[in-house]
């Protein structure tokens, strides 16, 4: 856990408190409906992604002496209801978003700090991949190195219009998120399960495509494995990649890890990847590979990510 060396103290009244930026208001009432902040980010062709914490949660985290900013692009705004939202502005790059399918939000347009006051402990959001199926759907996030699902969407709602598209949706947090967030900012406060407010997006220009492109071959998806293996620790080597297969927008690959090149132990294990814009993301195997039927194991489970064309080698595998 990374600390801070200043110290914040929370103070839930009726003035604000300024930090990093960041005007925190204390709420007075409840509003019924959750409202986005006013967007002041600069504009863009592409754009925005908001993340707008209801007045409730936003008075309870607070109180918790839990506070977020922004960083670079991103910014956390006030909306007029209490309610605080994190934006991320869709800017040139690795941005992409596929209407009825997923929205890419890269790391380059910034990143939402999570500060807890009395604990001095900060975790860092960003790299946003939303995905959506029917009304259901989820926000991966990377927190720090991980990336993991944070929320999950319901009652999502896309709007196209003549200049672009938007989408809103009802924003709970993960079991998976909750317990990373709480470990990370050394709080109990996280809950998963928990509604915690409205997801908004705003998409201007191409309503089918927007963003980069990269390719599925060795040389470029060298660089997104060897970043994961040397995440499993310094004992791990990336030795060899032995193949890879491609499909859509997916990749799974066959990395052989190890110590040195000659070492017995060396084990190859199996590695998904997803393209965001000009970037292999790696994918979560228990997320991405769908729900199994225990009785037809080989079955196509019917809410994988996976393509089916590669479902086999990415799941079915160590």
């Amino acid at each position: 856990m990374k600390k801070f060396s200043m110290r914040l103290i929370a103070i839930i009244s009726s003035t604000a408190v300024i930090t990093g930026g960041l005007s925190l208001v204390a709420v007075s009432g409840e509003a019924n409906e959750i409202a986005p902040a006013p967007v002041q980010t600069q504009a863009t062709k592409k754009g925005y992604v908001e993340l707008a914490f209801g007045p409730k949660y936003t008075a309870k985290l607070f109180k918790s002496g839990v506070f977020f900013y922004g960083n670079n692009n991103a910014q956390a705004q006030m909306g007029d209801s209490g309610g605080l939202g994190a934006v991320f502005p869709l800017s040139e790059g690795s941005s992409v978003g596929w209407l009825k399918k997923k929205i890419s939000v890269g790391s380059e347009n910034g990143n939402i700090s999570l500060f807890n006051g009395p604990a001095e402990t900060t975790a860092g959001l960003d790299s946003l991949v939303i995905r959506q199926a029917a009304d259901t759907g989820t926000i991966h996030a990377r927190l720090f190195s991980q990336s993991l699902p944070v929320f999950t969407l319901a009652k999502v709602r896309i709007k196209t219009t003549a200049t672009g598209w938007n989408m809103k949706a009802q924003m709970s947090m993960t079991h998976r998120g909750a317990d990373t967030l709480n470990k990370l900012l050394d709080t109990r406060f996280f809950q998963g399960g928990e509604r915690v407010g409205t997801l908004f997006t705003e998409f201007t220009g191409n309503p089918k495509l927007v963003g980069g492109m990269t390719t599925c071959d060795k040389n470029t998806l060298r660089p997104a494995v060897e970043a994961v293996v040397a995440s499993m620790g310094a004992n791990n080597k990336l030795i060899s990649i032995d193949g890879i297969e491609c499909a859509n927008d997916w990749a799974v690959v066959f990395p052989v890890v190890g110590e040195t090149k000659n070492d017995p132990d060396a084990y190859e294990y199996t590695q998904i990847f997803q393209a965001e814009g000009q970037f292999w993301i790696p994918a979560d195997k228990g997320t991405v590979c769908g729900t199994v039927n225990s009785d037809k194991p080989l079955t196509y489970p019917s809410d994988a990510q996976v393509p089916k064309r590669i479902w086999s080698s990415a799941c079915d595998t160590n």
